[in-house]
């Protein structure tokens, strides 16, 4: 059986006056990697200041952003792996508002969409931050890096069919909208040296819903007319689609013919279908979407997906990594100041000592993240702001007092949530006592 060959990504930050094609420093960024490094981890960085030489003067820092080892093997040895490198310089332009032109413009709103120029620095940490079930990240960039492959060697359609759409699903606050953003972020620097630019438009789907008859399918025609102007004429450039909350345009037409409701809501989800379907020829595109309804959209709809992506509340490791990240820029900003040699540890490590050593910062934080159990991602960055607001009168805290602060403010965020459903419980079932009695709310 031939010996695998091992892989290394490295993802090379160039500096912002750097003005030649990203390409052409391919073949440096390797040699300079194999001839000064013998072995390479995931999550290593080389910054630019520590590089001798030529391209001293071009790179900001390089990332090993992943790597073939297989668990409990030390680095990979670059004099036998296959190196990966991805140029790429950030942009730091805000991103822009584009109000979609509109041909005899009769009704109270025209489409939007927000345009990011990537990779933007206001994403830079995007990726890098978000912490999900093991499996989710990596396969998400796996799937998009096929999608890429296949149509940069020009795999034909009618023989592998494939829409260009992903579907993130799941609860409210559990990072999917952040995470298409970072995908697009993290694609958009690997795949520089092949695209001039990578676009990422967001879809204001808020302004394609009209009050006026049969307004809004015009609205939805109006805006996929222009993006797929957009695409056609510039393939040059990688375009990533962002519809959120997309289930607002693409409900079920079977449960609104049933229900009675107006034509123009199934006119909606035929002129979306319609519009998918001509950008399926278009090769530099891949349109990214969210609900958190998924039981109620379309199942033609559905059905075009490519893949559909659970996106869970996070998990206790997940959660332990949110905080802890968390605490841990607070320490850099010097918010919270360390003493007597405090450290906070990474999951495994504080789970060893959990038990063993319950008095140590990171034994207390793990027995917070457990309390935590249930909380959306969106709460829980939340946490250090509500946990510094609400303890303390100096700018800084201490460690362990920020500690006791945030078990207080978790356990205030569970009493809300347990009373939220209350509430809600007893709306629904006040709702359901009136309707039974013939009463109309």
């Amino acid at each position: 059986m031939a010996e695998k060959i091992m892989s290394v990504t490295i993802e090379a930050c160039l500096k912002s006056d750097y003005t030649g094609p990203l390409r052409d420093t391919i073949p440096a960024l390797r040699e300079l990697v194999t001839g000064n490094y013998d072995t390479l981890s995931k999550g290593q960085v080389i910054d630019g200041g520590d590089i001798i030489g030529t391209l001293a003067e071009k790179i900001e820092r390089l990332d090993v952003s992943d790597t073939s080892e297989t668990k409990g093997f030390e680095g990979v040895a670059t004099s036998t792996a296959r190196i990966r490198v991805h140029p790429y310089k950030y942009f730091k332009s805000l991103p822009q508002t584009i109000k979609i032109p509109m041909e005899n413009e009769t009704g109270d709103c025209c489409p939007t969409v927000l345009m990011h120029e990537l990779p933007s620095v206001q994403l830079a940490a995007s990726w890098d931050q978000l912490f999900f079930e093991p499996d989710i990240k990596p396969n998400l960039l796996r799937f998009v890096t096929s999608i890429l492959t296949f149509a940069d060697r020009g795999v034909s359609l009618d023989c592998v069919s494939w829409n260009r759409i992903i579907l993130l699903h799941g609860s409210a606050g559990s990072g999917k909208t952040t995470l298409c953003r970072a995908l697009s972020q993290k694609i958009a620097m690997r795949s520089f040296s092949k695209f001039n630019r990578t676009i990422l438009l967001e879809i204001n789907t808020k302004t394609v819903l009209s009050r006026w008859f049969t307004e809004s399918s015009k609205l939805v025609d109006a805006l996929f007319d222009w993006i797929h102007t957009q695409t056609g004429s510039a393939p040059d450039h990688f375009f990533f689609i962002m519809i959120d909350e997309v289930e607002s345009i693409a409900s079920s037409r079977k449960a609104a013919a049933s229900a009675n409701e107006p034509a123009d809501a199934i006119r909606i989800v035929n002129s979306l279908l319609t519009s998918l379907d001509r950008l399926k020829c278009r090769r530099n595109i891949l349109i990214l979407t969210t609900s958190n309804l998924l039981e109620v959209i379309d199942t033609a709809f559905l059905d075009r997906v490519d893949l559909c992506q659970h996106v869970s509340a996070p998990s206790v490791v997940a959660t332990y990594s949110i905080l802890l990240s968390c605490m841990q820029e607070l320490i850099r900003c010097g918010i919270i100041i360390l003493e007597n040699e405090e450290a906070l540890y990474d999951y495994k490590m504080a789970s060893v000592f959990k038990n063993v050593r319950p008095d140590l910062p990171s034994s207390k934080l793990l027995c917070i993240v457990e309390q935590a159990k249930g909380l959306s991602g969106r709460a829980l960055r939340r946490i250090p702001l509500l946990m510094h607001a609400t303890s303390v009168e100096d700018e800084s805290m201490s460690l362990s007092s920020a500690l006791d602060a945030m078990r207080l403010v978790v356990e205030a965020e569970q009493s809300s949530a347990r009373l939220a459903v209350v509430t809600d419980r007893e709306v629904n079932l006040t709702a359901k006592v009136l309707t039974d009695q013939h009463y109309y709310l």
